[in-house]
Formats: C-alpha cells, structure tokens, sequence
C-alpha cells in the first residue's frame, strides 16, 4: 500500500526526475574527466602485455633449446597440479576431523589451504600453458622440416614412368 502512495504523490516524480537529470551531468563530466585517463592506462596495459608476451617468447624459445629445462618445467606443473590436488583434499576433509564447532582457528586455516590451492592451481596452469607453446613450436617446427626434406623413393625417380 505504501509503494502505491508513492508512486501516486507528485513530489516523489519529481525528485526522481530532478536526481535523474543530476545523475546524467554528473556522467557527462565525468566522462570527459575519466576518458584521458582510461587511454594512459589503456596504453600502459598494452606495454605490459607486450613485455608479458616478450618475456613469454623468450621462455619457449630457451626451452625449446635446452630439453632438460622443458623436462623441469612439466616436473614443476606437476608439482603444482599435486599441491593443488592436496589442498583441496585437505581442506574438504577439515570438517570431518572432529574439530569442535566453535573452532574458529581451524576455519581460518580451512581457508588458507583454499587460497593456496588456487594459487597452486593459477602457477600450474600458466607452466602449462607456456609448456604447450613450446610444444607446439618444437613439434611443429620439426614437422614442417620433416615435409620439406624430399621422401627416399628407393633409388628410383618418382617421376619416371615406365
């Protein structure tokens, strides 16, 4: 009953086509104060996403040169993925230890073990991402030299006929 009251008194219209009408000039200017600064950081975002993608290069061009750092990096996924693996567990079974209820400090530790699973999870997936790329440009690099070499016919010229 009260909303209908409302809507039905003038004063209520008013206000709210006064505060509309604030709202819009307040964004028109805010816009043109917030547009500078939104092409710097736009900018700047973009020059760390080239040094990102320049550091990233260079870390797959060293693994594809040195296999026993590939070798490491998938150890070290691992590693992560199992971290992972075993936080999570913990912290699923942390209820069902028998803790008392009212144990606030096993709750805290709950959620820590969580935050280092995601943690553990974010590092895991980026080694494998890098890994893959470095995959793929070995693997591919060493297809596509494999497909220029010509094929060994036996001898014979493939394109005689007899």
């Amino acid at each position: 009953m009260e909303i209908k009251n409302l809507l039905a008194d003038p004063g209520w219209w008013f206000t709210s086509v006064f505060i509309g009408m604030l709202i819009g000039i307040a964004s028109a200017f805010a816009f043109y104060w917030l547009l500078p600064k939104s092409i710097r950081i736009s900018k700047k975002f973009d020059q760390w996403k080239a040094i990102k993608r320049s550091v990233r290069d260079r870390k797959i061009d060293f693994m594809n040169k040195h296999v026993h750092i590939y070798v490491y990096e998938i150890f070290v996924a691992l590693m992560f993925m199992i971290i992972t693996l075993m936080a999570f567990g913990i912290s699923l079974a942390m209820p069902h230890l028998g803790l008392p209820p009212g144990y606030n400090l096993a709750s805290i530790v709950r959620w820590l073990i969580l935050l280092l699973a995601i943690f553990t999870s974010f590092g895991a997936t980026s080694r494998i991402m890098i890994i893959a790329d470095a995959h793929e440009r070995f693997y591919g690099k060493v297809i596509r030299d494999f497909e220029r070499k010509p094929k060994y016919s036996g001898g014979v010229d493939s394109t005689q006929t007899e």
